[in-house]
């Protein structure tokens, strides 16, 4: 039986290092990765078993349907896929799971399993490295290739639709499989000069992706309705904003430094304002380079807002509040409810939503010290707990919302 603290394996050939490229009609950082890959395909495909050289398996064209099939792949990669199937070796990638998805639904013949592969990206966060491939190739002061027109590529040859193909732009093809190669060396070189991680975590990880892979369900028709009034929130609020500030250029309530600086004007006379705003105190040189002067940086975070708005509340019945701090705290309690992140997730949840289910959410070990997860995409861990009155009202509530998103 397999020690649990032990690494998966010493043998460097129980490894094969991975990454896709991909071409789809669904932007991966809209609609996520499985929308993403079941609208889309892998145009390449390469690896490196063990200290074996990469290798690389591509579309040969883009024409309409054609997808790469199992059943065609290279030798060595079928020999090794029968190795992990047995439990004996394991694909890496960067943010695996991603890979997991384009293998299985981007490509013909197979479903992968997420115990197939181990994450990179987890091993080298848990070395405190940056999780991003080119940070952690900074750091660990690995070679790694930086193509300037990584983005121009992606963009060329990802999206399905365009008109770039490898035979209408042969050389800058070429460059895109020589920056799909170069990814997989950096990788492979990082992975095997960070710490192992024992089989322990990666069955917690394999655990963690089977969760993600099926997903939370969603009601549709709910996420639906929500996000139209979301839409009419916002409107309002916005509104709401440029009416009561008047000539000062303000129309949205997320223009966060234009606010403070209108409502630190409305409120000046008051004494306990400046404080209750500031986030921080920092010194900064001054005009001739010597002295220091003393610099507050302000914030219109909610608990700031809540405080103000206790405050101005208390100070209206204690004296009364002018015309212009009256309108300051109008302006407070708009933004208060209006510049919240909770609504707008109902509009990216939509966008995002994969046969009834939002999927991919939770991150693996997000806080590297501590393994702690943590949240991608909607940042499900975040959404607010606020109730709007008793069961009833919220049931009521549900109906109309779910009515609103079946007309819509």
């Amino acid at each position: 039986m397999a020690d649990p603290l032990s690494p998966l394996s010493t043998d460097p050939n129980a490894f094969c290092f991975l990454d896709t490229e991909t071409r789809s009609t669904e932007n991966v950082k809209t609609h996520g990765a499985y929308r993403h890959n079941r609208n889309g395909r892998v145009t390449i495909l390469v690896f490196a078993i063990g200290d074996a050289p990469v290798v690389e398996w591509a579309l040969p064209n883009f024409d309409p349907g054609r997808k790469l099939s199992w059943g065609d792949a290279p030798p060595e990669l079928l020999a090794f896929l029968d190795r992990v199937r047995a439990g004996r070796a394991w694909f890496v990638a960067h943010n695996a799971a991603f890979d997991v998805l384009a293998c299985s639904l981007g490509m013909k013949g197979l479903r992968m399993d997420p115990s197939w592969f181990i994450d990179s990206m987890v091993q080298f966060t848990r070395s405190h490295l940056p999780a991003d491939l080119m940070g952690a190739s900074l750091v660990a002061k690995v070679k790694a290739v930086k193509h300037s027109d990584g983005k121009r590529l992606i963009e060329m040859f990802a999206v399905e639709g365009s008109p770039h193909t490898p035979q209408s732009d042969p050389e800058d093809w070429q460059r895109f499989l020589a920056y799909a190669r170069d990814d997989v060396n950096a990788m492979r070189e990082i992975f095997n000069g960070t710490m192992p991680l024992s089989r322990s975590m990666w069955e917690s990880y394999w655990v963690s992706e089977r969760i993600n892979h099926r997903g939370i369900p969603m009601d549709e028709k709910f996420v639906r309705g929500a996000a139209v009034l979301a839409g009419f929130a916002a409107d309002k609020a916005n509104g709401d904003i440029a009416r009561l500030t008047g000539e000062a250029d303000i129309t949205k309530v997320t223009q966060a430094a234009r606010l403070i600086d209108w409502v630190r004007e409305k409120l000046v006379m008051l004494p306990e304002v400046d404080r209750i705003l500031t986030r921080e105190i920092l010194e900064e040189p001054g005009e001739d380079g010597e002295d220091v002067r003393q610099v507050a940086k302000y914030s219109l975070e909610r608990t700031r807002v809540e405080e103000l708005i206790v405050y101005l509340e208390r100070m209206d019945e204690e004296q009364g509040l002018t015309d212009d701090e009256f309108a300051a705290l109008e302006v407070l309690e708009v933004r208060l409810y209006g510049a919240s992140a909770t609504p707008q997730k109902f509009g990216k949840a939509l966008l995002a939503i994969d046969e009834g289910r939002i999927k991919g959410q939770y991150v693996f070990c997000g806080a590297a010290a501590t393994t702690r997860y943590s949240s991608r995409g909607l940042q499900i861990h975040n959404l607010s707990r606020a109730t709007i009155g008793g069961r009833d009202d919220e049931l009521d509530a549900i109906e109309m919302i779910t009515e609103l998103g079946a007309e819509a």
